[in-house]
Parts: C-alpha cells; structure tokens; sequence
C-alpha cells in the first residue's frame, strides 16, 4: 500500500496541460493530501501561523505576523458584537489573534479533519472558548451557513487552494450580510512574471509542488472572480510591493538573520538555511531508509524544500507575493 509521500509525489510528474487539468480537477483533495504530510513540519519549523507578513525595522517575526491579521482585522472593520468567518483557518492561530485582537467572534472552516482537531486542542490549551472562537468542518466552496450570516468574511493565504475562486468568492458573498466586507491575501504571480521565461515558470511550479496549490493565478483573475461574485472591490495591493524599511517577506526563508534580534527568531531562520536543510534532508533519508523514520517524514521534507526554496526565489525575482490584498465589500447596508 502506498504511504503518503508516495500519493503525493506522484501527482507531480512532466508539466503538461493534461497533468495540470487533472491538478484542477482534484485541487481539494491535493491541497488536504498536502497538509496531512506537512502540517507538523510546518510548526516545528514556522511556528503555528502558516502565513507570510511585511516586517518592520526591528520587529520580530511573531509581532510582524500579528500586525499582519490586525491589518485584516481593521479593514473588515471588526469590533465587538461583529461576527466574521476565517475561510481555511490552518490551525487555528490567527483566527485566535484577530478574535482576540478585535472582539469579533470568529468562525473557522476548514476541510482538514487534523487541523481542525489541532485548532481545537490549541484553543482549549489558551483558554479561548467557543464564545470567542469555534472551528469546525466546512468547504469554502459550498460554505454550511445561511445566507447574511457573517459581517466579515477572510481568507489569509487559502483560497489558493480552490479549483476556481469565483466559487469561494461567491460563497463569500451568499454568506455576507449586505454591506459586510471580504477580505484575502492571495498567493498569486505578479505582473514581472513571465509565462515564456523558462526560469520564471520552473520557480513557479516548485511553488505549487511545495505548497500544495494546483495553479497560481494573477491580479486580473482575481478582479474577475470578485466582480463574477457580486462583490465590489475596494482596495487592491501587493503589500510587499512597497518596503516600510523593513527586510523582504522572504528574508526569513533565505536564511538572513541578520535583520532579526531575538534568539527565537534567529534560531528559527537558522534552521532555513539552505546547507542546513540539505544536511536535515539526507539525515532524514537516511533514517527512512534504515526503518527509524518514515518515507512519508522524508517526502515532507523534500517537498518543504521545494516550497521554501521556490518562494525565496520568486521573491528575489519579484515574480512572486504571498500577500496579494484584496479588500471587497457587499453591496446593500446603509452605507449604500
């Protein structure tokens, strides 16, 4: 029988437009089959938020990343009585830091049956009961709510996942009370990337392999499926595409300490330097190969390389940006 890894590595095979069709067909399940392998590296390596941020001159990576949700936060215009949906929640933490944060409280769906057991169990350890924060299972693409049910709908780093993002957005919209606001960080290609630059389209592919997404669209896709949606788009922007004095997103990844203080933080993007993971990887082969490791814990590593790897080098080519806002509204309310 094959073990996870295996499953997994053979979805990706020669890039041609009858693998990438298949890919589409099965977004879902690639995206679960890829969070099953990863998850635990995922925390043991970049803690318990599976997202990018901008950085500051002297933050750390932990205050940086929850500046980032509070950036959500406030643009949805969240505060106490208000009720807002986390679409594809990871496990959990920023769902708690915008609760939290705000005086929301937030719902979290997600089709991951482990993350939405870990979210639980992370809650229940902080002491955030159900009346601030509550996860549950649910598709983004066919969301288990009435109509008008939230004042605010986001997504950080997720709806990547859908096969099509019209459907996620129309849902978000069916779920908005009339005048309610969406918002999202999108994984997507920026305007320097080029389909016909062979170098470009290889960093994009070891994207999608390491990170699960079947396709990465680009800004004119998005607008399309907003307005397809109903919803109407207010405000647009790379957040990285302009620095605050700060390192790059992709600092960490790459290894550079230098710009971070805290021993936590350096400890951390120690651990992402490129020699390091190599040694880690062979390591981690190795002890497959004798039986005191699993093949699945060393394809995960593998194709975390392969992420972290291809991200560093989309963000050094700028052809690449975790963190794609898009900030829409629902029309109706009384401010139309």
């Amino acid at each position: 029988m094959k073990d996870q890894g295996t499953i997994y590595k053979e979805t990706w095979g020669d890039e041609t437009q009858e693998e990438a069709a298949e890919r589409h067909k099965r977004a879902s399940a690639i995206s679960s089959a890829y969070y099953d392998l990863i998850t635990e590296n995922y925390e043991s390596g970049w803690g318990r938020k599976f997202h990018f941020c901008r950085f500051l001159p002297g933050e750390t990576i932990d205050t940086g990343l929850a500046r980032h949700e509070h950036l959500l936060a406030l643009n949805l215009k969240l505060g106490p009585g208000k009720k807002a949906l986390d679409l594809g929640f990871g496990v959990g933490e920023p769902a708690r830091e915008i609760a939290l944060f705000s005086g929301a409280h937030v719902t979290g769906i997600n089709i991951n049956i482990p993350h939405i057991a870990r979210a639980q169990v992370l809650s229940k350890q902080a002491g955030i009961g159900e009346d601030k924060v509550k996860f549950q299972f649910g598709d983004f693409t066919d969301i288990p709510f009435p109509d008008n049910s939230f004042d605010a709908v986001y997504a950080i780093e997720a709806t990547c996942y859908a096969a099509n993002l019209k459907d996620v957005y129309s849902e978000a919209h069916r779920v908005l009370k009339p005048g309610g606001y969406f918002a999202t960080m999108e994984f997507m290609m920026t305007p320097r990337y080029d389909a016909s630059n062979p170098v470009h389209k290889q960093i994009k592919y070891r994207i999608m392999r390491g990170t699960g997404c079947h396709d990465l669209v680009t800004e004119p896709t998005v607008l399309t499926a907003l307005k397809d949606s109903g919803l109407q788009c207010i405000r647009h922007e790379d957040i990285h595409a302009t620095s605050q004095g700060g390192p790059p997103w992709w600092a960490p990844i790459d290894g550079n300490m230098a710009p971070f203080w805290a021993w936590r933080d350096k400890w951390m993007i120690f651990k992402m330097k490129e020699w390091f993971f190599h040694i880690w990887l062979f390591l981690v082969w190795v002890l497959a190969c004798v039986g005191l490791m699993k093949w699945k814990d060393y394809v995960s590593m593998e194709e975390l390389c392969e992420g972290v790897w291809g991200m560093r080098d989309g963000g050094r080519e700028g052809i690449f940006t975790p963190d794609f806002m898009f900030v829409a509204r629902k029309p109706g309310g009384k401010d139309d």
